[in-house]
């Protein structure tokens, strides 16, 4: 299932409201497209093209791009850190549902649509 943008800035918007969130060097912003290189609190260096940008606190309406492969990524590790499991992963059920498992076949921990919403669902849970 392919995410249109108002859907992708919809589960950006989620996560970023989450406590365990924070933007990390790889993510892709979705408004612009721009990467961040080097992040601290809420603030990143951003590259787009051969243009890196001076320590840029985020403006209203930016969100992170979970389409991105590399920002999925660091939303899995997100997950990890929040739940204190570095074995938590993802796979998809044949019903199509995507969950986030414990090690070891224990219960899954939550689930979603799409890998992205079953990663924000689990940030969101997160002790």
């Amino acid at each position: 299932m392919k995410m249109t943008d108002e859907q992708a800035q919809a589960l950006g918007a989620r996560a970023m409201a989450c406590k365990g969130y924070r933007w990390m060097p790889g993510m892709t912003d979705g408004t612009a497209g721009a990467r961040c290189v080097r992040s601290r609190g809420g603030s990143c260096v951003w590259a787009v093209d051969d243009w890196l940008s001076d320590w840029c606190d985020l403006g209203e309406g930016e969100w992170p791009d979970f389409r991105d492969p590399a920002t999925l990524g660091c939303l899995l590790a997100l997950v990890r850190e929040a739940w204190g499991d570095p074995d938590l992963g993802v796979r998809r059920r044949t019903k199509g549902a995507w969950q986030v498992l414990r090690r070891g076949g224990a219960p899954s921990v939550c689930e979603g649509a799409s890998e992205a919403e079953a990663l924000v669902v689990a940030l969101e849970a997160a002790p």
